[in-house]
C-alpha cells in the first residue's frame, strides 16, 4: 500500500490583532508570519518524502529548556501533580470506560529527538503485550510505556519495552511489543487492565455512519509541568474523542487484507498513532482497528483508522 499521501497535520496557530496597537504591530506580524509559513510548507515538504508519518516528536538539537522526558523517572513527579487524565468523557461513552485505562503513551527516543505515541494493552494479564504502529517506533533506540488508572491517576505505571517487535503480517503498520520489567510507578505488571484485547473485531460490513470512539494521546493534549529543577516537561493526556465512520479504504483488500480501512471523523493528530477505535456491532462493543493516519486533502482532512481484522490477520509464508 502505498501511503505517502497521508500527513500528520501541522499545529494551527490563530492570532488576534487589535487595532489599537497600529500600523507598526501589523507589520511586525507580517514579518512573523512569512517566517511561519515558510516553516510550515518546509515541514510538509520534508513529511511527503517519508514512507510513514511520524510519531509526535521534538528535536532536542533546537530545544534549549524544553526536555521531553530525558530522565525518565521525572515522569512519576509529575504525574503526581497531574489531574484527571480524561477531560471529554461525557455520558454518551461512558459504556467505553472499562477499557479507557488499556491505552498508554509509547515514549521513545532517538539519537536527536524524542517521540510519544500511543498503545493498547493486549495479551495475558500475567505477560501482557503493548499493540502500536511500527511508525511509532521505528528509528528509536529505546521506548518506555506509561499508563495511568482512568479513575485515580495518582495510580500509575513505568514500564520499558523490548523492541524486538513482533508482526502479524508484513503490510499493516503494527508492531507488538513486549513489556520487560517496571521501572517506576506504583501499578503492578500484573494489575495492568488488558481488556481491549479480549474485544472481537468490528464485522467487515460495519455500516458507513457507525459511532467511532478513540483513545489515545493526541499532541494537542499534552501538558507542560514544571519540574522542581526548572526544566518544562510535557505529559502526555489520555483523551478520548467521538465521531463516525465516514467512508472506507479498500486497498488493503487488494494486497491481501481481508477488510477495508476506515475513514472516521474522530479528531486526531499526532501521537494519536497506535492507539485504538472503538465501535458497536450487532454483537455490541468491538474492536475497529488502530488510528494510524491523517489524509489531508485541500481544505479538510480525515483520520484513518487500520482495521483489527487486518491488524490480526496472519499471512501463510
Amino acid at each position: 500500500m502505498n501511503h505517502d499521501t497521508r500527513e500528520t497535520i501541522q499545529p494551527r496557530i490563530y492570532s488576534k490583532i487589535t487595532w489599537v496597537f497600529g500600523l507598526v504591530l501589523v507589520i511586525a506580524v507580517g514579518v512573523s508570519l512569512q517566517g511561519l509559513f515558510s516553516d510550515t510548507s518546509a515541514a510538509h515538504a520534508e513529511i511527503a518524502t517519508i514512507d510513514q508519518p511520524k510519531a509526535h516528536m521534538v528535536d532536542r538539537s533546537q530545544a534549549s529548556d524544553f526536555t521531553v522526558f530525558e530522565d525518565v523517572f521525572s515522569i512519576i513527579k509529575a504525574s503526581e501533580q497531574a489531574t484527571s487524565s480524561v477531560s471529554t468523557t461525557t455520558s454518551s461513552i461512558l459504556e467505553y470506560s472499562p477499557y479507557l485505562d488499556g491505552v498508554g503513551a509509547v515514549m521513545c527516543e532517538g539519537d536527536s529527538f524524542s517521540s510519544i505515541g500511543s498503545g493498547s494493552l493486549v495479551g495475558d494479564a500475567s505477560s501482557p503485550k503493548v499493540l502500536t504502529n511500527l511508525h511509532v517506533i521505528r528509528g528509536v533506540s529505546s521506548c518506555v510505556f506509561y499508563v495511568a488508572s482512568e479513575s485515580d491517576p495518582s495510580v500509575f505505571g513505568l514500564y520499558s519495552l523490548d523492541l524486538k517487535y513482533t508482526q502479524k503480517n508484513s503490510i499493516a503498520d503494527e508492531a507488538y511489543l513486549s513489556i520487560t520489567k517496571q521501572i517506576g510507578g506504583n501499578l503492578p505488571i500484573e494489575r495492568l487492565n488488558v481488556r481491549l484485547g479480549t474485544l472481537p473485531s468490528c464485522a467487515s460490513n460495519i455500516p458507513t455512519g457507525s459511532r467511532v470512539v478513540v483513545i489515545g494521546f493526541p499532541k494537542y493534549s499534552n501538558m507542560n509541568i514544571q519540574m522542581d529543577s526548572g526544566i518544562s516537561k510535557v505529559i502526555p493526556q489520555r483523551q478520548i474523542t467521538e465521531g463516525i465512520i465516514t467512508g472506507k479504504d479498500a486497498s488493503p483488500m487488494q494486497d491481501g487484507l481481508p477488510s477495508p480501512n476506515y475513514f472516521v471523523s474522530t479528531k486526531m493528530d499526532t501521537g494519536s498513532s497506535g492507539g485504538i477505535a472503538l465501535s458497536t456491532d450487532a454483537q455490541g462493543i468491538c474492536s475497529l482497528g488502530i488510528p494510524t493516519w491523517i489524509q489531508e486533502g485541500e481544505y479538510a482532512s480525515q483520520g484513518i483508522v487500520q482495521s483489527m481484522k487486518n491488524i490480526v490477520h496472519s499471512r501463510q509464508e
